[in-house]
């Protein structure tokens, strides 16, 4: 396994190529036929809940629901919040 230090500088490095080129374009996500529920963090730095509208009106078979008082890293988010939003959007 990579260093955490290898790690992050690839990461920041595939981060920056996907801002310059997204490697998914509006097209794409328009063929996605299947239920999809985007989430969006209400303390997101990362995306916005304006990208992630945009992203769910271009699915046709999708919802955005937007996670309260809840940051970006997954490790700080409310845990029983998250499965309690997947499993309702599986019910």
């Amino acid at each position: 396994p990579a260093s955490w230090e290898t790690v992050l500088s690839k990461t920041a490095s595939m981060m920056l190529r996907m801002g310059m080129d997204p490697p998914l374009r509006d097209s794409d996500f328009k063929l996605i036929m299947h239920k999809v529920q985007l989430c969006v963090c209400d303390s997101d730095t990362m995306v916005s809940q304006e990208e992630t509208r945009h992203v769910a009106d271009l699915i046709p078979n999708s919802t955005m629901k937007i996670l309260e008082q809840t940051p970006h890293p997954i490790e700080q988010m409310n845990l029983q919040l998250l499965t309690g939003t997947a499993a309702k959007f599986f019910e």
